[in-house]
């Protein structure tokens, strides 16, 4: 691997530094509060969604006001929407009319912003987005339009020259929108949009500037969205979230994340050597809403007392840890370990590297615990609250002095020793593995749900279900006794095919065995560091089941996982027809959206196969097989068709599930943008947020899948998914919880 250059580390020194910054979303978008998409996804032509610039003209705005939150936030550094995929500028442009300082606001954003960064010290990052649906080459592309795509590439060149000359010094330009219709190879798309000569342009005009990798070109650092997956070598990165599920303002999203879950985001970013840009969706007249602002100010508050735990922390080698105890930073010879997961009493940490010098919890004048460390890398606490310290935002930080010339090569892992309390885990985010989402399985168990298997441990510990790494798993602390052997009881409400795993860590070299119903699995394990034992395809009756764990002294059960297999719906096994006409209009309040909404997803009959409909832009379509497009729809249904404004509206999937009996059963979807599902003519419910199904009226929607309890009929079930277009490109994942004896069938 090329090792930076000096210029190189000086340009990205204070990124590195940073570790948190505010991403913010706000442009038109904002006023008919359903999403930065609601263009799009609504399918509004420009003469229609423009109009919207008619009425914005946010008078209270006052960009200092996000600036004080971003400092409260402990955030270094800001990344403003110049312009989003709508074409809106926030700022003064010559390439364009549609802009804030031609329409009615009658202000330029962008320089008001700029200015309050600089004045807070703050650094100065520009979201541009290289498409703009004001275009209709944006849909139709270069090949069928080629004199629209070259204005809006012409357009995005000067827009951004100018970006880049008239608002000083530009510490980050934030590209998005990098696509072309119906080429999916990054070199084509960079050639399309002259990336090269674009960014060279920006270089030349900003020569400390970064720049992210969204315009087909890697350029200086990487983007994960949504998920904490960091790059491969020392690469700069930086993985961008929402506090809820929206980026723009959306008054029905309601699904705010914790902030103990936001408090993982960012620790595992830094463990990882990233950052954490972390977006807020201002109203249309710029207030943040107060549950984006509750949130923001207790993450400051945290890194007010434990901030060395992240700013500047350095990149520790990706192992099975991450799974377990949580994030793990470093800094010099220095470990931080944001306790989460209280161990109780005493604890043993495992996998050390050099001699611990000195132990302090961040911010607290009380005596540290005492250590007492042993050889290999084994070093047990004691002293230690029975209960984690009261702390205005937890979780605490224990930070570990390490002895000079220690050379971190891996993070320690926490044992606890004790039966402590159980501190619930949050929705922690998860390392993905692989290029898509969609090939990713539900989570096993929906709320209120009492399908999913129960494991207790001696003396009555449950090991409860959390969101953790891997949804569904039941995280404990639990040491195997001295005499080497435990038992633990599965309850299996349903009889069926299951699949077991059980995670299990080591104070030093250790061998163990499992035995649940017959079936046995032993492994030798390295001392410190976490593993899983799995026992697959396990046949159990329905009720309480004894699992046998043997081994040495030391060795930690974390988590127990029993769920029943999950099987994705093949590809092939799907018809599918559409679109259908449907039509949205623009501001229209929420009861008139729910009105049209429900015309979008009428009471359902099955449509005969035969037989021709008349589809969106009148044209005829039939039912036919699922094709598919490309790897990421290889589980799923992807519809296959040219989306414009003339073509929009919902289409259909139908299938058939065979069960031997009738049974219980669970089904989920993951959704690209809206769904609605029927089983036998009854329609599947979700425990998605009330108020945004009051909003849009679809069970299912976004690609986390949601899940629905089930009955499945001996025979055949007709399964029916009616799913509304976003992107141009909807398609949905379905899965089913099998025993391993269903079959599916057109």
């Amino acid at each position: 691997m090329k090792k930076p250059s000096a210029a190189t580390t000086e340009r990205t020194q204070w990124f590195r530094e940073a570790r948190f910054g505010m991403f913010i979303h706000w442009g038109l978008y904002a006023l008919p509060a359903r999403g930065e998409w609601v263009m799009n996804r609504e399918a509004l032509p420009a003469e229609v969604y423009n109009r919207l610039a008619d009425r914005f003209h946010p008078e209270g705005f006052d960009p200092a006001s996000w600036v004080d939150l971003a400092r409260r936030a402990g955030q270094r550094y800001m990344v403003l929407t110049t312009r989003h995929h709508d074409g809106f500028a926030l700022f003064d442009s010559q390439a364009s009319d549609f802009t804030s300082v031609k329409t009615a606001a009658k202000r330029d954003f962008v320089r008001e912003y700029a200015q309050a960064c600089r004045a807070a010290g703050l650094k100065v990052g520009f979201y541009y987005s290289i498409m703009s649906w004001q275009f209709p080459a944006a849909h139709l592309g270069p090949l069928r339009d080629p004199a629209g795509w070259q204005a809006v590439v012409e357009q995005t060149h000067e827009q951004v020259r100018e970006l880049m000359t008239n608002y000083g010094q530009v510490d980050v330009l934030w590209y998005d929108g990098c696509s072309v219709p119906g080429i999916a190879d990054p070199e084509l798309v960079s050639r399309y949009w002259r990336s090269r000569e674009l960014n060279a342009m920006v270089r030349k005009l900003q020569p400390q500037i970064l720049i992210n990798d969204r315009s087909a070109r890697p350029e200086d650092f990487s983007t994960p969205e949504q998920h904490v997956t960091p790059p491969q070598g020392s690469r700069l990165w930086e993985a961008c979230m929402t506090l809820n599920r929206s980026w723009g303002f959306n008054k029905s999203d309601r699904n705010f994340k914790s902030v103990e879950a936001l408090l993982r985001h960012l620790t595992y970013c830094a463990r990882f050597g990233g950052n954490l840009l972390l977006n807020i969706g201002p109203r249309a007249d710029g207030s943040v809403p107060a549950e984006s602002v509750r949130r923001l100010e207790a993450m400051g508050q945290w890194l007010e007392t434990n901030g060395e735990a992240v700013y500047g922390s350095e990149r520790l080698p990706i192992t099975a840890t991450d799974q377990v105890i949580g994030p793990v930073t470093a800094h010099g010879r220095r470990l931080y370990l944001p306790l989460f997961d209280w161990p109780g009493k005493t604890a043993r940490l495992a996998g050390l590297q050099g001699e611990v010098t000195a132990t302090r919890f961040l911010g607290e004048a009380e005596p540290a615990p005492v250590l007492v460390q042993s050889r290999g890398g084994l070093a047990d606490l004691s002293g230690l609250p029975p209960r984690a310290p009261r702390a205005a935002t937890p979780p605490p930080v224990l930070c570990l002095e390490l002895a000079p010339g220690t050379r971190l090569r891996k993070p320690a892992a926490v044992l606890g020793l004790g039966q402590g309390p159980r501190v619930e885990a949050g929705d922690a985010p998860i390392l993905e593995v692989g290029s898509s989402h969609w090939s990713f399985p539900p989570e096993p168990v929906a709320r209120g749900e009492e399908l999913a298997p129960r494991a207790t441990a001696p003396g009555g510990l449950e090991l409860r279900p959390t969101e953790s790494f891997c949804p569904g798993w039941r995280q404990g602390a639990v040491l195997v006794p001295a005499t080497g052997e435990m038992t633990l009881t599965v309850e299996v409400p349903v009889s069926g095919q299951y699949e077991l795993a059980l995670g299990v860590v080591a104070g030093q070299t250790a061998s163990v065995e499992l035995d649940l119903a017959g079936a046995t699995i032993a492994k030798r394990l390295a001392g410190g560091y976490p593993d899983t034992l799995r026992l697959p395809a396990l046949r159990l009756k329905k009720g309480r089941h004894p699992l046998t764990f043997s081994a040495g002294s030391g060795v930690g059960l974390y988590a127990l996982q029993v769920t029943p297999i999950w099987r994705p719906i093949p590809m092939e096994e799907w018809l599918t027809i559409g679109p259908f006409p449907t039509a949205f209009a623009a501001m229209h309040p929420v009861s008139e959206i729910r009105d049209a909404l429900r015309k979008v997803f009428p009471p359902e009959r099955e449509f005969d196969p035969q037989t021709a409909y008349p589809g969106a832009g009148g044209r005829p379509v039939r039912w036919h097989a699922n094709r598919r497009r490309g790897q990421r729809a290889a589980l799923g249904v992807n519809f296959n068709w040219t989306f414009d404004r003339q073509t929009y509206g919902p289409c259909y999937a139908r299938t058939v599930i065979l069960s031997p009996e009738s049974r219980q059963a669970r089904i989920a979807i993951g959704s690209d943008w809206w769904a609605k599902a029927w089983l036998n003519g009854r329609r599947l419910r979700t425990d998605r947020d009330p108020a945004a199904l009051e909003t849009d009226g679809a069970d299912f929607c976004g690609s986390k899948p949601l899940n629905s309890s089930v009955r499945l009929q001996a025979g055949e079930n007709v399964l029916l998914v009616k799913n509304h277009p976003g992107t141009g490109g909807n398609e949905f994942t379905c899965w089913v919880s099998d025993p391993g004896d269903v079959a599916f069938s057109k």
